[in-house]
């Protein structure tokens, strides 16, 4: 009889994880559309850090988010796939800074994971790379 209960308590609690997180692992990673606001404040942020660290003299801009996932945690982690262009604006000057049209069309790929904390908020870029 204790048996039973046992089981029957190892289902329903299973089940509850399943409904409950639309069959995603607690605390996992899910994709959310790239084009959301939340989406774009990250990648913005990721890309400011990448211009304070790159010995380039012009400023990079977003171009677009090509995918992204985030997961909840003490704030939100957003692993993101975004491209970069370069502008014609020098690092000390960034009135106004349009991309180059031949950075536009040819966006350098990047990938990042990017920490949102909660109220009040901050932002870290854990890790960011792109390619050459």
């Amino acid at each position: 009889m204790a048996g039973h209960l046992y089981l029957c308590l190892i289902v329903a609690s299973c089940l509850t994880l399943i409904v409950s997180g639309g069959g995603m692992f607690v605390g996992g990673y899910m994709s959310i559309a790239p084009d959301r606001e939340d989406v774009k404040e990250a990648a913005e942020f990721a890309v400011t850090e990448y211009n304070k660290r790159t010995n380039d003299a012009n400023i990079h801009k977003l171009v677009r988010v090509t995918s992204a996932s985030s997961q909840v945690v003490s704030g939100n982690n957003y692993k993101l796939k975004f491209e970069i262009g370069r502008t014609s604006c020098r690092k000390n000057n960034d009135d106004n800074c349009d991309l180059a049209k031949s950075e536009v069309s040819e966006g350098k790929p990047c990938t990042g994971t990017v920490f949102k904390s909660l109220p009040p908020v901050t932002y870290s870029v854990n890790d960011f790379s792109c390619d050459s």
